[in-house]
C-alpha cells in the first residue's frame, strides 16, 4: 500500500505523536551525556571501560535494529503495525534505564584487588553491569524508536507535511534533552554533586517513570491515526532471517539511503564526544558554576522551536540536501571556534562577564545546526522509502528507519568509546575538584572535544552534497505511486 499522501495532519495528532519522543529525550540524554561521567566520577570506573561498555553493545544493535524494523513492517494486529511495539517497549525501557544508574551494593563496593587485564574487581563488575543493562536498554529502546519513527513517516507522505510531522518529533527529543540537563545540574546534582555522592535513586526512578508514562501516552493517544496508516503489504514474504537479510541488503543498495546514513556516521564522533565530555568541559574547562550550566540547555529550547518552525520553509525554498549542508556548516563552525579561539587567546577568559553569553551563542548555533540536519534527514528517509516502494512494490519504513536508529546509537557508542579513552589518555582525574585539574590536561580535553572530533564532518559534507533525490523527483514518485494504487483498486473492483 502506498504512502499516506494527505497534505494535512491535525496539529493535535502531531503533538500526541511527539510526546513519546519527549520521554525518549529524557532517557537518551541521561544515558549519552551523564552515564560516563557518573561511572567515572562517582563510581571510579575507568573511562576506557565505561566507553567500551557502550561501544560493544553495538553488536546487539546491528542485529536488533533492522530485525525489529522488518518485523514491524509486516506485523498485523487490531492496533496496526507500529503501536503494539510502542506499547510493549515502554516499561522495559524505563526499568533497564533505572538499573543502569543503580548498580547494587556488592558491585559498587567490590574489592579493589586486581581482576582481569589489570583492572580491579570492582571495575570489572561495574563494566559488566553497565554492559548488560545498556545492551538491554538499547534493545527495548529500539522496539519503541524504530516503529515510532516509521509511524511518523506514515502519518503523511506529502513532501513538506512529512517534514512538519517529523520536526515536532525531533523538537520533542531536543526539548526532553534540554529539560533533563536543566534538572540534572539544577536539581538532581547541583554543585558538582555527581563527583561527591553515589546515590542516584531519585534521579533514576523519576526519569524512568516519566519516560514510561510519555511513551505509553503517545501510543494511547495516537490510536485514532491507525485508520489512516498503510497496512502490511500482502506481497511481503514470510518473516525469516533469510528474508530479513535480503530486505536489509536491498535497502543498503539504495544510493541515496547510504548517503543519508553515511552523513550521520561522520557526524557521530563529534556529537557523541561532545555529549560524553560536556560535563568535564563545562565544569572544568570553562569553569562554569552549575547554577549557570543548567540554563544553557533551557535557553536552547526557543532556539530549537525557531529552527523547527523554519525547516518547512527551507524545504519549500531549497532542496533538502542543501538544508543539510547549511546545518552541517553551522555545526562545524560552532564546534571548532570556541576552543581554537581560546587557544589563540581571543576568547573571553574564565570568570569574565562575557564568557557565558558567548558560550550560549555557540551552543545555540551547534544544536540549531544539528537539528536542521536531523529533521531534514528524517524527512528525506521517508522520501527514499517512497522511491524504494516504486522500484520494488514493497513499503518498508521499518527497515529504512532502523538503520538510522542504529547510526544514532553509534553516536552514543562511538562517542562514549572515544571520549572514555580520551579521558584516560589525557589523565583526567576521577572526583576532580574545580580549579585543581592540571592546565595541560584541560588544554588536551578541549582539543579532543572540539577540533579533533570535528574532522569527520568533512565526510558528512561529501555525503549530503551527493544526495540527489530532488523535490520534483519526489513529487513524480508520489504521482506514480498514486496512479499504481488506483490501477490496483480498479483491477480489484473488476474482479
Amino acid at each position: 500500500m502506498p504512502a499516506n499522501t494527505r497534505s494535512h495532519v491535525p496539529f493535535r495528532s502531531k503533538m500526541e505523536y511527539a510526546c513519546g519522543s519527549l520521554g525518549e529525550g529524557f532517557v537518551n540524554y541521561a544515558i549519552s551525556a551523564f552515564v560516563v561521567a557518573y561511572y567515572t566520577q562517582a563510581l571510579g570506573l575507568s573511562g576506557t571501560l565505561a566507553g567500551a561498555a557502550f561501544f560493544v553493545t553495538l553488536v546487539f544493535d546491528a542485529i536488533s535494529d533492522p530485525w525489529i524494523g522488518a518485523w514491524s513492517d509486516r506485523f498485523k494486529s487490531k492496533l496496526g503495525r507500529r503501536h503494539p511495539f510502542i506499547f510493549i517497549s515502554a516499561i522495559p525501557v524505563g526499568a533497564t534505564f533505572y538499573c543502569i544508574y543503580m548498580p547494587p551494593e556488592f558491585v559498587r563496593h567490590a574489592s579493589l584487588d586486581p581482576g582481569l587485564f589489570g583492572y580491579s574487581v570492582r571495575e570489572c563488575l561495574l563494566f559488566s553491569w553497565l554492559f548488560v543493562f545498556a545492551s538491554l536498554f538499547k534493545i527495548f529502546l529500539t522496539a519503541y524508536h524504530v516503529p515510532h519513527l516509521a509511524l511518523g513517516s506514515e502519518l503523511s507522505g506529502d513532501y513538506v507535511e512529512r517534514t512538519r510531522v517529523l520536526r515536532w518529533n525531533q523538537l520533542a527529543v531536543f526539548w526532553g534533552s534540554a529539560l533533563l540537563a536543566f534538572a540534572f545540574y539544577g536539581f538532581y546534582f547541583p554543585d558538582n554533586a555527581i563527583a561527591k555522592e553515589h546515590d542516584a535513586t531519585f534521579f533514576a526512578a523519576s526519569v524512568s517513570l516519566s519516560a514510561m508514562f510519555l511513551i505509553l501516552l503517545s501510543a494511547f493517544l495516537t490510536r485514532d491515526q491507525i485508520q489512516f496508516l498503510p497496512q502490511p503489504n500482502d506481497n511481503l514474504p514470510k518473516f525469516t532471517f533469510r528474508q530479513f537479510r535480503s530486505e536489509f541488503w536491498q535497502a543498503l543498495n539504495n544510493r541515496n539511503y547510504l548517503l543519508l546514513l553515511g552523513g550521520f556516521f561522520f557526524i557521530a564522533p563529534l556529537t557523541g564526544v561532545r555529549e560524553v565530555m560536556h560535563y568535564q568541559m563545562n565544569i572544568h574547562y570553562w569553569a562554569l558554576p552549575t547554577s549557570l550550566i543548567k540554563w544553557i540547555s533551557l535557553t536552547n529550547m526557543p532556539v530549537f522551536l525557531l529552527v523547527a518552525l523554519l525547516i518547512p520553509y527551507f524545504h519549500t525554498r531549497f532542496e533538502k540536501s542543501k538544508t543539510m549542508l547549511i546545518g552541517i556548516s553551522v555545526l562545524a563552525f560552532a564546534s571548532v571556534t570556541p576552543v581554537l579561539a581560546r587557544s589563540f587567546f581571543v576568547f573571553p577568559e574564565n570568570g569574565s562577564a562575557s564568557l557565558f553569553p558567548t558560550l550560549l551563542l555557540f551552543n545555540w548555533l551547534f544544536y540549531g545546526g544539528f537539528l536542521m540536519v536531523s529533521i531534514s534527514v528524517y524527512s528525506a528517509l521517508g522520501d527514499v522509502t517512497d522511491e524504494h516502494e516504486l522500484k520494488t512494490g514493497r513499503r518498508m519504513e521499518g527497515i529504512f528507519y532502523s538503520a538510522r536508529t542504529f547510526f544514532g546509537k553509534v553516536t552514543i557508542g562511538l562517542g562514549a568509546l572515544i571520549g572514555g579513552i580520551a579521558i584516560d589518555v589525557i589523565g583526567f582525574p576521577s572526583q576532580a575538584i574545580v580549579g585543581e585539574v592540571d592546565p595541560e590536561v584541560l588544554f588536551n580535553l578541549g582539543i579532543v572535544e572540539g577540533p579533533l572530533a570535528s574532522i569527520p564532518l568533512i565526510g558528512a559534507i561529501i555525503c549530503y552534497g551527493s544526495y540527489n533525490l530532488s523535490k520534483s523527483r519526489q513529487l513524480e514518485i508520489q504521482r506514480q505511486l498514486a496512479s499504481k494504487s488506483e490501477q490496483e483498486l480498479a483491477a480489484l473492483a473488476a474482479s
